[in-house]
């Protein structure tokens, strides 16, 4: 059965995103929201704008996460603090799966949730879909 499924990840780590996307929708799923896309806030002239887009992305980003069905984090040598704030979310959401793909840093509380899996690589997550 497809799943919908929202991605998450430091802003670094985008392009690995869009493949990981590419690799679930081609495995019949559905992306919830694709953050890979949005523009790059800094480099806007106006405060306002700014101020809007940063509202604009965190409503989407949010209706993402809480309309999936499946969250993944995948883990990475940056943190993120929007991908944590992002799992929060699908924790407190009660989302059906919550999964990290990495090496988990054990000294994270939230990483030994237990509604949380945690998968070595891509190739393992996608395959329990």
């Amino acid at each position: 059965m497809p799943e919908r499924v929202y991605v998450a990840s430091s802003f670094e780590q985008k392009e690995d995103v869009r493949v990981i996307h590419r690799m679930l929708i081609d495995a019949g799923h559905e992306i919830t929201a694709d953050w890979t896309t949005h523009n790059e806030i800094a480099s806007l002239e106006s405060e306002q704008e700014r101020k809007s887009l940063k509202q604009q992305y965190a409503v989407e980003d949010t209706e993402g996460v809480k309309s999936a069905t499946v969250y993944a984090l995948l883990l990475g040598e940056r943190k993120s603090t929007g991908a944590h704030i992002e799992l929060g979310i699908a924790l407190g959401a009660s989302i059906g799966k919550v999964c990290l793909i990495g090496n988990p840093d054990e000294s994270q509380l939230f990483y030994s949730h237990p509604a949380i899996t945690v998968f070595p690589d891509v190739s393992s997550f996608i395959e329990s879909l």
